[in-house]
């Protein structure tokens, strides 16, 4: 950790340099103390300082800042009549602060005030003291620029120029700083002379500018919304700003492409900013979307990332997911009021060209409102919006159709499964819309590449009663009768007939007494979960209670608040088993999840396929998972072959999916092969 080791240029130029990782980083993560003088500071900085910021925590550095506000001439009339200059910069800050609060979700804002809360950073501020007393030159600011990196071994490297400390004076703006350090002989009296400078500003003992303290009010609001803990570790920064030099970027973000994730996204640019993403669960959707939203920034002036999900746990997993690259979200769900004029504020600040860039998380249910839809017209044409559909199966529906815009012109829809169930025409306009599948991933593929946890699959065959049977059968007659006289597939009193007979297979009385088997010979639970019908759910707990395991409950009754509590609970270990329906099915992540006992499953591939990519993420120490899937066959020498088939057909194609990619596939087959064979459904398995 020393200032020496850095490879030190007398001047950096824009054009010339990446001042940032060339310059400010390595010379941040190498010190213990940053003193900084300048006319003009703005929190944005954080978001690219962050790679040096961290390390310059970990090194429990300090950092002082003096800087400057302005006056206006309602200030120098105040002043003329004798208020205080200390209340006037309260006065001053005290607003600033409440506008920073309005962004207040903003991970440089929460990660200010965390360092401020934390003693990791002391500002000041610095006021041009007139030449008499009657303020006249209320306009005239404290507009001195220099810094003072320290190390560990008292080495200082001091760079003086025109950038301030913000986002505009290090990256946008054209600027030169000269740098000189203290171990260069003919340069020592000048690093002295700036430290010198320093400390007298510091002490307030300087001629012609007064040093107050920040305002005690000012920072107890900015402590108050200060985290527990930085976001993201203040340690995000974006891949095209670091160079070599910058501290171990990779293995702290972790977030480094995958050569599948760079594949995705070249085949995505070369269909004109259009694709479906159709990748196994677990396989990084999220990032390598975030990275194509990237691109279309960097290949745009203004521009609008909508992204739209069909939950609101996934509004905020995507909303944890852009602050780690520190971007600027706007969050709209649940009541129009918390986010209604925040939106249209910055829709008018893109317009405008204030703003480069908004990003927009909402759900399918907000994005087809009114509200939204009269907000997002209000786009001018030269901002460019990218269409970012999460589960976009979802938006085939026909209430949903509205979102996919035609001026949307950067589209992308992510799913496991794009194509929708028994609905043909939902399928092609999402595909038309996307302009096809531009990239593919599968289950197979990931875990042979390591990055999906690989899995042993049992099959329990659970018999149906014959008072189950004969109800299927009933059922099945009263099905088939309607399609005959030609009703159609989507009518009211044929759907419920069929949600009745699916009901019956996965309700099956005996699943229970199979699954208190199974169950009292496991010898650790820990990181199960266990997918049931709101039928079983009561018997469920009942064993599980009658067992003494600790498990909970996952289901809609949960609030989102809720369910994120029980998921950390769960992660965490302190709950072994989740009992779930539905509402684990899509996006939600619980990557420690070694086991699943499925017990409850539709025949829609989509449902049973997402609910195996809950098991299969990666996780520390988890080498294989498990799954248990109860299928519901037949009692013994029922007649009725074609109910038979039915059934099995329903239950086999389930079987097949998990089957054929499973270490024990050869084993799983052989368990269900003679019932197959004996119903000529070979082909089926």
């Amino acid at each position: 950790m020393s200032l020496k080791d850095i490879n030190l240029e007398e001047n950096y130029r824009t054009g010339d340099n990446d001042l940032i990782s060339e310059f400010y980083i390595p010379c941040l993560a190498n010190s213990i103390r940053y003193d900084r003088a300048v006319g003009y500071f703005n929190s944005s900085i954080i978001n690219y300082i962050s790679n040096g910021l961290y390390q310059f925590i970990k090194n429990n550095g300090r950092m002082r800042l003096i800087c400057s506000i302005q006056l206006s001439k309602k200030d120098s009339v105040s002043l003329k009549k004798g208020y205080k200059m200390k209340n006037i910069i309260g006065e001053n800050l005290n607003k600033k602060v409440d506008l920073l609060l309005n962004d207040s979700d903003k991970a440089n804002i929460k990660n200010l005030s965390w360092l401020i809360k934390e003693g990791y950073l002391d500002i000041k501020i610095a006021i041009r003291k007139p030449e008499d007393d009657n303020y006249k030159n209320y306009n005239s600011m404290y507009h001195e620029k220099f810094g003072v990196f320290t190390d560990e071994e008292g080495d200082k490297v001091v760079f003086s120029g025109s950038l301030n400390e913000s986002s505009n004076g290090w990256i946008y703006n054209f600027e030169s700083i000269d740098v000189f350090w203290s171990w260069q002989n003919e340069l020592q009296k000048r690093v002295k002379k700036r430290i010198e400078y320093f400390r007298r500003l510091w002490n307030n003992s300087s001629l012609g500018v007064e040093v107050y303290d920040f305002p005690e009010a000012s920072k107890r609001k900015l402590i108050k919304i200060a985290p527990s803990k930085p976001i993201n570790k203040i340690y995000k920064l974006n891949p095209s700003k670091v160079k070599e030099n910058s501290p171990e970027y990779k293995e702290e973000n972790n977030i480094t492409p995958r050569d599948y994730q760079l594949e995705a996204i070249n085949n995505w640019k070369e269909n004109n900013y259009k694709g479906l993403f159709e990748m196994a669960t677990g396989t990084g959707k999220t990032i390598t979307s975030i990275l194509c939203a990237e691109e279309f920034i960097k290949d745009n002036q203004e521009v609008l990332i909508i992204i739209v999900c069909p939950y609101q746990h996934l509004v905020d997993q995507w909303e944890e997911e852009l602050n780690k690259f520190n971007y600027r979200v706007i969050n709209c769900y649940k009541s129009k009021k918390l986010w209604e004029n925040k939106l249209i504020r910055r829709i008018v600040d893109l317009n405008i060209g204030i703003s480069k860039c908004e990003f927009v998380i909402t759900t399918v249910t907000t994005a087809s409102m009114k509200t939204f839809e009269k907000a997002i017209n209000r786009i001018d044409d030269k901002v460019k919006v990218l269409l970012i559909g999460d589960e976009v199966h979802h938006l085939g529906s026909n209430c949903r159709r509205s979102i996919l815009k035609s001026n949307f012109i950067g589209r992308i829809g992510l799913s496991a499964t794009p194509k929708r169930w028994h609905d043909e025409d939902g399928t092609k306009i999402l595909y038309d819309y996307f302009n096809g599948v531009t990239f593919s991933y599968d289950l197979e593929k990931a875990i042979d590449e390591g990055f999906l946890t690989p899995y042993e699959y049992h099959p329990i065959l659970i018999e149906l009663t014959n008072k189950e049977f004969e109800n299927y059968k009933e059922l099945s007659v009263k099905i088939a009768k309607m399609l005959a006289s030609g009703v159609a597939e989507d009518d009211e009193t044929l759907t419920g007939l069929m949600i009745k007979r699916s009901g019956i297979v996965n309700s099956a009385k005996n699943k229970i007494e199979k699954f208190r088997n199974l169950i009292s010979r496991e010898q650790d639970l820990k990181y199960t979960l266990v997918y049931t019908s709101h039928h079983q759910m009561d018997n469920i707990q009942d064993v599980l209670n009658n067992q003494g395991v600790f498990y909970q409950r996952f289901t809609a009754r949960e609030n989102n608040r809720e369910r994120q509590r029980i998921l950390k609970l769960f992660a965490n270990g302190d709950i072994g088993v989740l009992v779930a329906m539905h509402c684990l099915d899509e996006g939600v992540n619980v990557p420690a999840t070694k086991k699943a006992y499925i017990l409850s499953s539709s025949s829609n591939p989509k449902e049973f396929i997402q609910r195996r990519g809950r098991v299969l993420r990666k996780y520390p120490g988890k080498e294989k998972a498990t799954i248990y899937d109860f299928i519901a066959i037949p009692p013994d020498e029922m007649g009725d072959i074609s109910s038979i088939r039915s059934i099995l057909r329903r239950e086999l194609a389930r079987f097949k999916e998990f089957a054929d990619i499973s270490l024990n596939k050869y084993q799983a087959r052989k368990k269900i092969f003679d019932l197959a064979n004996y119903y000529n459904l070979l082909d089926e398995v």
